[in-house]
């Protein structure tokens, strides 16, 4: 039996519950099943009847997580029949599961964050590239920036900032994970594993980039041109895309057009968008 706990265990972390009690991550499907959304997992009705199950409310990112993936966790607590043995499984089985898996192989959990092995990198031929999409991604923020007093600063409430910076700090551990260095010759170049989470990581990247640029605060003057002074979400969000679909595309218009959409301000007004669309000498930026 607790050989079957421990596969258990190992399979939903895979899934991207690492170090979770197999029991709560069954509580939170059928959570999830009846309706439940995350916020309301997190911190309503679903959070009181974790806390009446004797478990503690749960991360937003892991929650999201799986929810985004609950037909993957259904077949996968079916298979095991994980519904049922949870109702049956004491404390301290649960206890010596959790204290196996800490010591799990650590390529193990590559595999469960989804990241590439040095083999796989060693053959990719976007790897390289990667790399070096994600470093220019990287050197927009500054490392004081990474802190809950900054994105307090800049407009973020408090639990959207401890959110934020969760995730951040997660993904940055898959990327560091990732990252392969070879010698630095062409036979042997530093390269950059593919990894669950990356493109992720580089929007949060940009995104704290843009907001920072732009706080989500009112300017104590009036805005000329019409319009008002935060960026609007949707602004924010479309820099950031267009920033990685320029990278990855060796797309130069993309990468000033992402720029140009914050530096100009364009959710001001009419002025702002026709004084982008201009150079200095009469032409086009993205041209």
């Amino acid at each position: 039996m607790k050989a079957k706990y421990r596969e258990i265990q190992k399979k939903v972390a895979e899934l991207g519950t690492l170090k979770v009690d197999f029991r709560k991550v069954v509580a939170i499907v059928q959570l999830f099943n009846e309706g439940l959304t995350v916020n309301s997992v997190q911190r309503g009705q679903g959070a009181k009847r974790l806390q009446s199950l004797g478990f503690s409310t749960t991360n937003f990112f892991t929650l999201q997580n799986i929810n985004r993936q609950l037909p993957e966790y259904n077949a996968l607590l079916s298979k095991y029949d994980a519904f049922k043995l949870a109702s049956e499984s004491s404390e301290d089985d649960t206890d010596r599961v959790l204290e196996q898996y800490e010591d799990y192989p650590v390529d193990t959990l590559k595999d469960a964050l989804g990241i590439q092995d040095i083999i796989e990198s060693r053959n990719d031929p976007d790897s390289v590239k990667r790399l070096q999409d994600m470093q220019k991604t990287e050197v927009l923020i500054r490392p004081e920036w990474k802190t809950l007093q900054h994105l307090e600063n800049i407009g973020y409430y408090t639990k959207e900032a401890l959110n934020f910076l969760e995730n951040l700090y997660r993904l940055e551990a898959s990327r560091f994970r990732a990252e392969y260095q070879g010698n630095g010759t062409q036979e042997s170049p530093h390269r950059l594993g593919e990894f669950t989470g990356r493109e992720k990581l580089m929007e949060m990247y940009h995104e704290l980039f843009v907001i920072t640029s732009n706080p989500r605060k009112r300017v104590a003057r009036d805005v000329t041109n019409g319009g008002f002074s935060e960026i609007p979400r949707y602004i924010q969000q479309t820099a950031s895309k267009l920033w990685i679909e320029g990278l990855q595309g060796d797309e130069e218009r993309m990468i000033k057009a992402s720029l140009g959409l914050s530096a100009f301000a364009v959710w001001r007004g009419i002025q702002h968008v026709t004084d982008l669309a201009k150079g200095l000498d009469g032409q086009t930026l993205f041209d």
